[in-house]
């Protein structure tokens, strides 16, 4: 088991580092290349085999899809209200601006837990498990493998 965790880790920072320089290049590669890592690491955890596989990609997809859609709706509303806050514009432009961004939020919100309920009769209970504590936890081990890699560039 730890061997696979070294396996792991060792994949997340060359991938990472690898899409660093790339992102500098090319946005939408560096998401492109987080997603490709995001299933390569799904694939691990939940030990899909065979058909199961297909399955699962073909439902997760469609939903991850939705999840990135509505994740980039939310951040160009967040973009706007930031935009707006330096621009000091007036109290009810930002309260406009703020409603959206909640709302944007919701949607985000609802996306996941679409993609969640979409994949939940694809996958046993303990792959659901695992699948569930691997999205939890995703973007918060992502940050801490490119920090990782950053602090020492930056020394």
């Amino acid at each position: 088991m730890n061997t696979v965790i070294k396996f792991v880790g060792t994949v997340v920072i060359l991938l990472t580092s690898f899409a660093i320089t790339s992102a500098q290049h090319n946005t939408n590669a560096f998401r492109q290349r987080i997603e490709d890592l995001r299933r390569v690491l799904i694939l691990d955890v939940l030990n899909l085999q065979g058909d199961q596989v297909q399955t699962f990609f073909a439902v997760y997809a469609k939903a991850q899809e939705k999840v990135l859609t509505s994740k980039e709706n939310l951040m160009e509303a967040t973009t706007r209200l930031k935009v707006a806050i330096e621009q000091k514009v007036s109290d009810s432009e930002l309260q406009v601006l703020t409603t959206e961004v909640l709302e944007k939020t919701k949607a985000f919100e609802d996306a996941v837990h679409s993609r969640i309920t979409n994949i939940r009769s694809i996958l046993n209970v303990q792959q659901l498990a695992k699948y569930v504590v691997f999205e939890t936890n995703f973007q918060e081990e992502l940050q801490k493998k490119i920090l990782q890699r950053v602090r020492p560039q930056q020394d």
